[in-house]
């Protein structure tokens, strides 16, 4: 390829081109061929810093089969469930110094594509980011207005905070009917390790199959 993915992103072809090859070399012939369909749409992220591109493949109606692939250079980084393949892509990215914004997207990035994809996940901000199960009864409101207020008692943006290794990044991720605090450490060179995870609310009354 004349188009390095150190610049703009090709176009989709030359993508599902290159991402197939790297899939097929690396014994995921499944996910090969699922990039190569035409079947599978494709989805850009922003450019994470660095420089490194993020795409994510994505699979109807099994959205569960969907995945994520970090590009750069000539490089393919498989990221779904793959924290350590995450943190190679950040560190052939070279970053010379990280500061809070790019802790932040590096951390966003980290949480969305290393996921497993079997499950629902969103990062939240506040209780409207979710979305609710639709209300028949009265016992159903009830229960829908208990749950808002407690999410919304909890639930806050992603916030970024000085650490002595870097920056600690507090998240709050939604997984099927789930909310879980997430805190990762986002080293000065970019690189994330997960401080903590609990669950702050479950069994909230969202819809089963998103």
């Amino acid at each position: 390829m004349s188009t390095t993915w150190a610049g703009m992103l090709p176009d989709e072809a030359d993508v599902r081109r290159v991402v197939s090859s790297a899939l097929a070399a690396a014994g995921k012939k499944a996910k090969s061929a699922q990039a190569a369909a035409s079947t599978t749409t494709i989805r850009r992220m922003d450019r994470l810093p660095g420089g490194a591109h993020v795409v994510r493949f994505d699979t109807y109606p099994h959205a569960r089969n969907s995945f994520y692939v970090g590009l750069l250079a000539h490089a393919v980084f498989y990221l779904t469930e793959s924290p350590d393949s995450f943190n190679a892509m950040i560190r052939a990215s070279g970053i010379p110094g990280v500061v809070p914004d790019d802790a932040l997207a590096i951390a966003r990035a980290y949480l969305e594509t290393t996921r497993p994809m079997r499950r629902f996940g969103r990062i939240l901000s506040d209780a409207a980011d979710v979305r609710w199960a639709p209300v028949r009864t009265d016992e159903e409101r009830r229960r829908l207005d208990a749950a808002v207020e407690a999410v919304s008692s909890v639930v806050a943006p992603p916030a970024v905070d000085i650490h002595d290794r870097g920056f600690a990044i507090t998240a709050y991720v939604l997984y099927d009917a789930t909310i879980e605090r997430r805190v990762l450490l986002v080293g000065h060179d970019g690189h994330v390790d997960e401080i903590s995870r609990s669950a702050v609310a479950s069994g909230l009354p969202v819809p089963m199959s998103r």
